[in-house]
């Protein structure tokens, strides 16, 4: 797993041990930078569920001014810690350790907002369809903002009045949703 383009391209980013984290394959991670490439310069970026942290890096790296790392497992904030001291991204970074809904309900009480969000929870659990529920309660986006989901191709995601599917791109038994508030 490698940082694929920006000021850190390829540097080798390290993966959590021991744990079920699945990392954003890179012939996704390419696509899904492709489509936001007007988008990622100067913006606000949120990786929740982060892992690893390589989409978050990925961003600085092309040319985001901050990037939030939120994952809830103390040995995945390690490893992105090492990753974005690997990469030197380190000083435009904030990395959470707590719940994903949580960090949503701090970043709205900070007045925290967010360009682009990307998401990729554990699959089949629910979760996006949880995280995006707290986003509609918590108001985290930007004028035009853009929510990326990475889930199981099997995952029924809830349409909410707030959002719109705009964009829905299949890999195998991988579903990328973009979204945008109405």
């Amino acid at each position: 797993m490698r940082v694929i383009s920006g000021i850190a391209h390829g540097t080798n980013l390290k993966s959590p041990n021991g744990l079920q984290v699945r990392p954003t394959i890179s012939r996704i991670k390419e696509a899904i930078f492709n489509s936001l490439m007007m988008k990622i310069e100067d913006s606000i970026f949120l990786d929740l569920y982060s892992g690893s942290g390589a989409i978050g890096i990925e961003a600085l790296s092309r040319g985001a001014k901050k990037s939030f790392f939120v994952d809830k497992n103390k040995k995945c904030i390690q490893i992105i810690q090492k990753n974005l001291e690997l990469t030197k991204l380190i000083n435009n970074a904030q990395i959470i350790c707590d719940d994903c809904n949580f960090a949503i309900k701090m970043f709205c009480e900070k007045k925290i907002l967010f360009d682009i969000v990307f998401m990729d929870p554990p699959y089949n659990k629910n979760l996006v369809n949880e995280t995006l529920a707290c986003m509609t309660k918590y108001n985290i986006l930007s004028n035009n903002a853009l929510i990326i989901c990475e889930t199981s191709s099997t995952e029924k995601l809830n349409q909410l009045n707030k959002f719109d599917f705009f964009k829905t791109k299949l890999y195998n038994n991988i579903m990328i949703s973009y979204i945008r508030e109405r």
